[in-house]
């Protein structure tokens, strides 16, 4: 478990600098949301995998790669190499793995089991919002077509993942559920629930990284104005400004684990969905372009 934690420990590291790189290039306004948080996948991977493929191109080879150590991890070929990147500087052999003293294995056995602790503690009380919100809306009434409400729930919110249901509270039978069912709708389609249970089950794994927790709160502002922005795409001004009201009309939904249309941040979604404009096509194609180099010189090692 010592052995085990050190490669979190370094995994984490890893995923908060590359966090911090995708914190400042998502507040670059002009970048398409749906495209912005797609980015927040390379720290997630970078927090759950302990090897990379070293690459010449990779953004390790610059003031990154000074803080810490590359280890060949394994060779697919002459050209492809696998290595773990060790920025703790603690380990004195790696294969097989030993600690550079008998005191530095046993503060890390310690701190392996308060990190396990908190991990099995923190997961177990996801899973019971999971099921708190999963009952509620299986308790929900149905009423027509996919429109389910309940007098348990606060705000409109899609439960579930596998057969997910879109749930409104009681009092919205007399609104104009249009642009609330066309969000809700939208995050079913992304899959938008599995990427919140993915985002805290990483977090579960790095609890104590409190660096992680702000990103996966900017990630999940990021989730939502995605989805606004895969709505009103298709939207005329008019239907624009409706829909910033229907925003206001809201309540922010309080049930982490649940894809809902007052999610967070409603004032800043407002602001985003009346000055959307739609990006031309070649800039588009520019834009994806860069985005793989992205991935690729920050997901690779030096």
């Amino acid at each position: 478990m010592a052995i085990l934690f050190y490669y979190v420990l370094n995994m984490s590291i890893m995923a908060s600098v590359m966090g911090f790189i995708v914190l400042w290039i998502r507040k670059i306004k002009w970048i398409p949301r749906r495209m912005a948080v797609l980015l927040w996948i390379i720290p997630f991977l970078r927090a759950i995998l302990p090897f990379g493929m070293n690459s010449s191109f990779s953004l390790m080879n610059t003031v990154f790669g000074w803080f810490g150590k590359t280890i060949p991890w394994f060779t697919l070929n002459q050209r492809t190499t696998f290595s773990f990147v060790n920025y703790v500087m603690l380990a004195q052999e790696y294969e097989p793995f030993q600690f550079s003293t008998l005191m530095i294995k046993h503060v890390f056995f310690v701190l392996s089991i308060v990190w396990m602790t908190g991990m099995v503690f923190l997961i177990t009380m996801l899973m019971l919002s999971y099921y708190t919100g999963k009952r509620d809306a299986l308790d929900a009434e149905h009423w027509k077509d996919d429109l389910w409400f309940s007098s348990k729930v606060q705000g409109a919110a899609v439960f579930g993942i596998i057969k997910p249901r879109i749930v409104f509270p009681i009092f919205y039978k007399d609104r104009d559920l249009r642009h609330i069912l066309q969000h809700e709708r939208m995050h079913i389609k992304r899959k938008d629930n599995l990427w919140r249970v993915i985002g805290f089950g990483i977090i579960a794994i790095h609890w104590f990284n409190p660096l992680l927790w702000f990103y996966l709160k900017a990630f999940l502002s990021d989730l939502e104005m995605a989805c606004d922005e895969a709505v009103i795409s298709k939207y005329d001004d008019e239907n624009k400004r409706q829909y910033a009201l229907a925003l206001l009309e809201c309540k922010e939904n309080e049930d982490l684990l649940v894809s809902a249309f007052g999610g967070a941040n409603l004032s800043s979604r407002v602001k985003f969905v009346i000055s959307y404009r739609k990006m031309m096509s070649i800039s588009l194609f520019g834009l994806s372009v860069v985005m793989i180099f992205l991935f690729y010189a920050l997901l690779t090692n030096a």
